[in-house]
């Protein structure tokens, strides 16, 4: 019987500036009594957010309080610190956020930042057991419909 999975993000610091990250997959199974635990490497962290606009942002799992910047044009792998707390990704720019669960492939959300006067794109994609949140940019010419989803 599958007990579950945790998808993780070792890192190890060294004595240099770069820091060494391992993406692996732990699973969970009973089977008579015995738990089984599974240690999987895998290619890809669980989360890669990419950052293609020209702004930075703010990122905080729902609930933990816990916020990282990822940079304009750079990607961010992540990984949930609370893997029993809600799978909702904060993202922040300026004054405005929005907030989108990521475990949902092909959720879209549209973020309007009126003080830079900017139209943001979020959307999630899957490629084996990662899903990848893109962030893409648009000028806002006149008035903009905001739809919440």
């Amino acid at each position: 019987r599958n007990l579950g999975e945790i998808p993780l993000i070792l890192r190890k610091r060294s004595m240099e500036s770069k820091h060494k990250k391992a993406y692996i997959v732990v699973q969970l199974h009973q089977e008579k009594g015995i738990i089984f635990v599974v240690i999987e490497k895998t290619t890809y962290a669980p989360y890669y957010i990419t950052n293609t606009t020209s702004l930075d942002f703010k990122i905080s799992q729902y609930g933990t309080n816990k916020w990282f910047t990822v940079k304009k044009g750079k990607n961010y792998p992540y990984s949930w610190l609370d893997t029993n707390g809600r799978h909702e990704l904060i993202i922040k720019a300026g004054k405005e956020f929005t907030q989108l669960n990521i475990d949902i492939v092909s959720s879209e959300k549209k973020m309007i930042i009126k003080e830079l006067k900017k139209k943001i794109g979020i959307s999630v994609t899957a490629k084996e057991r990662s899903r990848f949140v893109t962030i893409t940019e648009d000028t806002m010419d006149d008035v903009c419909i905001f739809i919440k989803f």
